[in-house]
């Protein structure tokens, strides 16, 4: 059985509930939330009904009703004041099995993912406006919903496309690898980035906060290098060559000393320098020992116009107080 997160989340119109048993996700990548099909009470032991009201869904059991407006997470066990929720909880999605459909995608008995892949790798869904402008979105749904050997398989041969001529089945390859941070296959994608920077470097991604291509992979790293995950080394060589070609991490940078702190502080000359124009998240992110390391870029980024002495200096001074003094002064 799989668990939706958070304990499964009520959702009003505004954010997609799927219908089938098996339809869950766990990712929220640009998403929002999405809805659990399988609440149960745990007072009453009554299967959660719901219905459409106006801009609301009225959700109820035998001892309990809610209206949702916008949405809320049933597992609040973490949070210090946490907010008054029914008692429901997600209470586990069957895998699909194959062979037979799960969302509209015929699957064998041993399964040939390539094909399938290729059907569906550009395709988007009829589903929900939050989530129908997601390229490949199904294959993500079948990923979710199968067990973990016909995972490795599919995932695998969606990673194999991430060398593919088609910039819309990259921009698919990219988002699953988001929006599924422990499918393997992710190495395919970083190996054919790294053999030819301009399939994803100036591209604009498909979906989510990110606006650049380059910056889907940066985040799928991002997720599996702070979460140890299954391919996180290697994840993490790509990061630092990333970090140190083309534009660099670009709106990344301030996650830079949670991926790797140690190297980022070794590297932050050669990080100011590619991106001068990023110089005050780099002051302001990337704590060093000694500030007058940063003066050579920080003059470069004065002198181009990104910044004015007196901004850096209330950047350095935010930073570092009274020891900024010395790189201030050699502006």
């Amino acid at each position: 059985m799989n668990l939706c997160n958070s304990g499964g989340y009520l959702v009003s119109p505004d954010y997609w509930l799927p219908s089938e048993p098996s339809d869950y996700f766990r990712a929220s990548y640009g998403v929002g939330s999405i809805g659990c099909n399988r609440l149960v009470c745990s007072r009453c032991k009554q299967a959660v009904r719901h219905a459409l009201e106006g801009t609301g869904r009225r959700y109820q059991c035998s001892c309990a009703e809610y209206e949702e407006l916008g949405y809320t997470h049933l597992d609040t066990s973490t949070e210090s004041d946490p907010d008054p929720v029914p008692p429901w909880r997600c209470a586990g999605h069957p895998s699909f099995v194959p062979p037979g459909v799960f969302a509209g995608v015929e699957v064998g008995a041993t399964p040939d993912w390539s094909p399938i892949v290729a059907a569906q790798i550009v395709e988007t869904t009829d589903l929900h406006p939050s989530i129908d402008r997601i390229p490949g979105f199904t294959l993500t749904r079948v990923f979710q919903a199968l067990d973990s050997n016909d995972q490795g398989a599919l995932a695998t041969a969606l990673g194999s496309r991430g060398n593919d001529e088609s910039l819309r089945a990259r921009q698919a390859v990219a988002l699953f690898f988001v929006l599924n941070m422990h499918a393997p296959g992710f190495e395919q994608v970083l190996d054919a980035w790294r053999a030819d920077p301009a399939r994803y470097d100036d591209h604009p991604a498909a979906f989510g906060p990110d606006k650049q291509l380059k910056n889907n992979l940066l985040e799928a790293i991002a997720v599996r290098v702070r979460r140890n995950a299954p391919g996180a080394d290697a994840a993490l060589e790509t990061w630092r060559w990333a970090a140190l070609r083309g534009t660099g991490l670009g709106v990344h940078l301030h996650r830079a000393p949670l991926i790797d702190t140690q190297w980022t502080g070794e590297h932050v000359e050669q990080l100011l320098d590619l991106a001068p124009e990023n110089w005050e998240a780099i002051v302001i992110s990337i704590q060093v020992e000694f500030p007058l390391r940063l003066v050579p870029g920080l003059r470069r980024s004065i002198a181009e116009g990104h910044a004015t002495r007196e901004r850096v200096a209330a950047a350095l001074i935010e930073q570092y107080g009274a020891k900024a003094d010395p790189a201030i002064a050699a502006l």
